[in-house]
């Protein structure tokens, strides 16, 4: 049985729909947009295609998300700056072709890169271009190269997320640290032992922020839970296993 490379379509699916939209007029005065849905097809094809030439011995498997999410039950305001923007013609109906003709993985209340998160074991390869998928350990399609991102590297993309948020998202961090915040620089951050390691300083940083601007800085737990892509054994039959703070000092290499 070959290993799977787990796909981030959407990505593809809002490319080539925004690509071939086009406006026209209905009649007098009103305009509308349509698709040229076998054009965006084929540019979706035409990228999958290229995967599988690149990943000859993986199953090409697309991941989807839901239309439900479990993090709009931790923040009402989660992606909420995105729904003021229309998503293209032709991206549902992308979306029901993808699933009708490939393998597809998809869960209830679980956004795409969460799928995959859950999914993915240790041969499987993670292909996306998002940034967050960095949080999962494993096999990743790098600048057309399979890269492996360790558990200490994972998890330190993790909680630097904690810190900094995610604006695309709509979700913040600890006020006044930012992606190239000296802190992730600093011996302390880097030569960190363990996720404890980790938290003690997420959680100095938030506390001190606290300090300065009491009642005005996020929660780092939930800020936390917003962050998590999850990972395998995070998910069970619908049933999400919410991130929590790490309570003990259990430095990376004690599972090697």
């Amino acid at each position: 049985m070959k290993n799977k490379a787990y796909i981030d379509v959407e990505l593809f699916t809002y490319r080539h729909a925004c690509a071939n939209e086009y406006e026209y007029e209905l009649y007098d005065g009103i305009w509308s947009y349509y698709c040229q849905i076998n054009d965006a097809k084929f540019g979706v094809d035409a990228e999958i295609q290229r995967l599988d030439k690149l990943l000859p011995d993986y199953e090409m498997v697309m991941a989807l998300g839901s239309s439900t999410n479990f993090r709009y039950s931790i923040e009402p305001s989660y992606k909420s700056n995105r729904r003021k923007y229309r998503r293209p013609a032709g991206y549902a109906k992308l979306r029901e072709w993808i699933s009708e003709t490939w393998p597809i993985v998809t869960f209830q209340n679980l956004e795409a890169d969460d799928a995959i998160g859950v999914s993915v074991r240790k041969n499987d390869v993670i292909v996306s271009g998002d940034k967050d998928l960095k949080t999962i350990p494993g096999l990743h399609l790098i600048d057309d190269n399979i890269v492996r991102v360790t558990e200490r590297e994972a998890d330190m993309h993790f909680y630097k997320q904690i810190l900094v948020g995610d604006r695309a998202d709509n979700f913040f961090g600890c006020p006044g640290i930012g992606d190239q915040n000296k802190l992730f620089k600093s011996e302390e951050w880097l030569n960190a032992k363990s996720t404890f390691d980790l938290w003690k300083i997420v959680k100095r940083e938030y506390d001190k922020a606290e300090k300065k601007d009491p009642g005005n800085v996020p929660d780092p737990w939930a800020t936390g839970r917003l962050a998590r892509i999850l990972r395998q054994h995070e998910y069970f039959s619908g049933d999400i296993v919410y991130w929590q703070p790490p309570t003990f000092d259990m430095v990376w290499d004690a599972f090697a």
